[in-house]
């Protein structure tokens, strides 16, 4: 009769349970050990964007912009499907000078920090959508500079100009012949 007590060290069901259990632990510290870590990069980030917006409000006193608002919140929405799907978009600054508001966005980071960074760009497009105010600028908490961010207009299809263009242009020619005609 085989007991669990009467298992000896060259028993393979003890290795196979040691095994198993080692194996349960490493995954366990490894799991715990990658948790920290990215726990660790989180913290790291939340301190390099309070440190980041902290030199934007020195920058912005020393260079004459009133702060109005900050962590400025806006209502969005779009519809998806003919149905509304409303979210809030969050602006790290809200700032005036020289009669201009101006919504700022403070990032710290050599890829965050560049307008050429798809993330950037697509929020501070994001903005200028929602929020109604002259200006939009990022600034890179590292570097301390503030670049002024405009978009072009956007540009009408060629299709829909095609038609247009070809009635202005019959309605000048035949604004022509009837002068031409009314002329003679």
């Amino acid at each position: 009769m085989l007991s669990l007590f009467s298992v000896s060290f060259t028993s393979p069901y003890l290795w196979l349970v040691l095994a198993l259990i080692l194996a349960f632990l490493s995954f366990v510290m490894g799991r715990f050990l990658v948790l920290n870590q990215q726990r660790q990069r989180m913290k790291h980030s939340r301190q390099q964007g309070y440190d980041g917006e902290e030199r934007a409000r020195r920058f912005f006193k020393k260079e004459g912009f009133s702060i109005l608002e900050e962590q400025i919140t806006q209502k969005g929405s779009v519809l998806v499907d003919g149905e509304e799907l409303s979210f809030l978009l969050k602006a790290d600054f809200l700032v005036s000078r020289a009669g201009r508001t101006a919504i700022v966005e403070v990032k710290a980071g050599a890829k965050a920090s560049r307008m050429s960074d798809r993330a950037t760009r697509r929020q501070i497009l994001e903005y200028s959508y929602f929020f109604d105010v002259d200006d939009f600028y990022l600034f890179d908490a590292e570097k301390g500079d503030l670049k002024l961010v405009e978009f072009e207009p956007k540009r009408v299809s060629r299709t829909y100009w095609a038609p247009f263009t070809l009635f202005l242009i019959l309605l000048v020619f035949s604004l022509g012949v009837s002068l031409g005609c009314f002329l003679k």
